[in-house]
């Protein structure tokens, strides 16, 4: 049991500059497809639907509705965008949480030191790139 504690994620946020680079380009690409999406649907259908509805509602009438549904939509954009700036945040953990370890075994080994394993998690990737340095470790220590 305290084997499995003591592999448990204590800190989501290990290297600001990298994870808030993926949350930002994350946001950046859910903003822009939100964008593209609202346009093809105002010139797909609300273009239409506005010529259509003129004849039944009054301008002012058309002009609130619209305003109505543009606000929903925003508001349905926000928790996605916070949904998606999260996700950016925990999956690039996964990559940078790595980083960060391997980083920290190099410099053991540049310093002299080889009696360690680098062991990752479970779920995080750069399992590769680790067992090519603890073999290089394993070298250097014969």
């Amino acid at each position: 049991m305290s084997e499995t504690k003591k592999w448990r994620r204590t800190q989501y946020i290990v290297n600001k500059s990298v994870q808030y680079k993926h949350a930002r380009l994350m946001l950046l690409f859910l903003l822009l497809n939100f964008s593209v999406s609202a346009a093809v649907l105002y010139y797909a259908g609300w273009s239409q639907l506005m010529t259509k509805l003129t004849a039944v509602y009054p301008q002012g009438k058309i002009t609130d509705m619209m305003d109505l549904i543009y606000w929903r939509m925003f508001l349905g954009f926000v928790p996605v965008a916070i949904f998606a700036v999260i996700s950016a945040i925990l999956f690039s953990h996964k990559i940078t949480g790595p980083l960060v370890r391997i980083k920290k075994c190099l410099r053991r080994i540049s310093e002299g030191d080889r009696n360690f394993a680098l062991k990752l998690r479970k779920h995080d990737e750069l399992k590769d790139l680790a067992d090519e340095i603890n073999a290089l470790a394993h070298k250097l220590k014969k």
